[in-house]
Parts: C-alpha cells; structure tokens; sequence
C-alpha cells in the first residue's frame, strides 16, 4: 500500500482543525472542527476519487439551526453504527471551548443527513476520549465510551470510568 496526497477540489476546506471523519453511507463524512480553533464547521460529505487523486466536498447545508448546532464541536468522537448509515456523536468541546458531555445520532444517505437526534447526556463531559463499536457477543452493535479528560480550566481532570451506548 503507498500513502497519496488527494487535491482538494470544490468547496473542500484545506483546514479543520479538530474534526473526526468516517465512512458511512457510502462516503466520507467529517463532524465537527473548525477553520481556527473554534467549532464552527458544519458536516461535510467528501468523495474521492482515487484515479484523479482528487477530493470534494458539499457541506450538508439543509440543517436547521438547532441541529447544527448540537454538531458544533471539537475534540469529540465519532461512531458508524451496525446499520452503516448511523453514526453517533460524543462529547468534545463546544465552540464556548467548554467540556461536552452530550450525544447526538446523526443519519445520513446519498450525500445529506436525514436525520438529527440529541440522546441523554454521558454521566460526565468526555474531550479526547474513545468511542468503539463492539462486535460480537451479548454486547454486539454498544459503544463502549471511556477515557478523556473532563476539565480543561485551573487544573486538568481526568473522565473516570466508562459509559455504553446500548442502540
């Protein structure tokens, strides 16, 4: 396998600083970051194109202002669910710059996102955390959430624990 710079073509930022980028629905999808170090991206929907070694994008720009909103963040994480079309979102940091402990579901098809639905809240906010989708066993298709840190102001802590998103 060899690495290949990809040239940006269309609307597609050259920098988001934060951002966490999966595969769903058939294409690349990015949540979150920003042009500075400020949340202000909205969700990009890329397609590459390999033999041109070029990428492009469109932001998903029919979001009402609420749903937008609750997308806004860095540092965070970014899940594909079983279904392949369903990612979940959790924590980060918001564009106040303070911890998140909130989860949102977003679905996506042909290129726009269908769907946008704030869940309960983690028990703590999580920056920098993980979030893995389990395989196989009584837990199959559950996200597994633990780590990060939750605070950033006076004095750094830790996230204690972990927490499952059980779909």
């Amino acid at each position: 396998g060899e690495v290949r710079d990809l040239a940006p073509a269309g609307d597609v930022q050259t920098t988001l600083y934060g951002a966490v980028a999966v595969v769903a629905g058939g294409q690349v999808w990015t949540f979150g970051g920003g042009s500075g170090q400020v949340a202000d991206a909205l969700p990009i929907a890329f397609n590459v194109d390999p033999s041109n070694e070029t990428i492009t994008g469109s932001v998903a720009g029919s979001l009402d202002a609420s749903s937008a909103a609750l997308l806004k963040r860095t540092h965070h994480q970014a899940t594909v669910l079983d279904d392949g079309n369903t990612i979940l979102i959790t924590g980060g940091v918001g564009p106040d710059w303070q911890p998140l402990a909130s989860v949102v579901r977003v679905s996506v098809a042909e290129g726009a996102i269908t769907a946008v639905e704030a869940l309960n809240d983690l028990s703590v906010p999580r920056v920098d955390h993980r979030a893995l989708r389990l395989v196989g066993g009584l837990m199959d298709g559950a996200v597994l959430i633990s780590g990060g840190l939750r605070q950033l102001e006076g004095s750094i802590e830790f996230a204690d624990g972990a927490e499952i998103y059980l779909p």
